[in-house]
């Protein structure tokens, strides 16, 4: 159980690395700017969002449009979800 905390805890910390990042590129930038969840997956492994992609539409057909949302949304959005998620799950119970 205290592994499924401490990857919470990981997820929760990325999603919001993600949030600053994205809050810096909006203020040098002057715009606002958002990553997506693929250009996330893209910057960590080159094509593995549209990999990612590619294999819901084989194996998962009726979830495509789901994975299609999901990678669209800003990456701090889904990150933060699973790692509330998860520690919500894996918390300490009396």
């Amino acid at each position: 159980m205290i592994l499924f905390r401490i990857i919470s805890l990981v997820v929760i910390a990325a999603a919001l690395m993600v949030l600053g990042a994205d809050a810096l590129t909006s203020v040098e930038g002057g715009t606002v700017a958002m990553r997506s969840l693929a250009d996330v997956l893209n910057l960590a492994s080159a094509g593995s969002a549209g990999s990612l992609s590619a294999w819901s539409q084989g194996a998962l057909p009726v979830a495509t449009p789901a994975v299609g949302m999901v990678l669209g949304a800003p990456a701090w959005i889904p990150l933060g979800v699973l790692g509330l998620f998860l520690a919500l799950i894996f918390r300490v119970r009396d």
